[in-house]
């Protein structure tokens, strides 16, 4: 059974509590094959690429997400800002024609 397993890179404790899990998963289940994503640094290939090609293969897909980057929650926030503004506005107009 193949698991990827994917983590922020900028948590030691977190990753060394994922790679010692490895270690000793790997002594007792022969059956599972767990990728850490940080062992798909390949010299001269986006690193994004054997990552999402290791998920699509995966049987598991395992994230650790306790910590969220300030940029990622960034462009989230205003990637549902746009609709709001709209459904907003929609309201507003609909508001406008019932004279309320």
């Amino acid at each position: 059974m193949k698991t990827f397993f994917a983590y922020p890179s900028s948590q030691p404790d977190v990753i060394q509590s994922i790679r010692d899990a490895k270690k000793r998963l790997s002594k007792s289940r022969r059956d599972l094959e767990l990728h850490l994503w940080e062992e798909n640094d390949i010299s001269g290939r986006p690193l994004t690429d054997p990552i999402f090609e290791n998920i699509e293969q995966a049987d598991f897909l395992i994230a650790d997400i306790t910590v969220r980057k300030a940029r990622t929650v960034a462009q989230r926030a205003a990637d549902l800002e746009e609709p709001l503004k709209r459904q907003q506005e929609a309201r507003r107009g609909q508001q406008d024609q019932h004279g309320r």
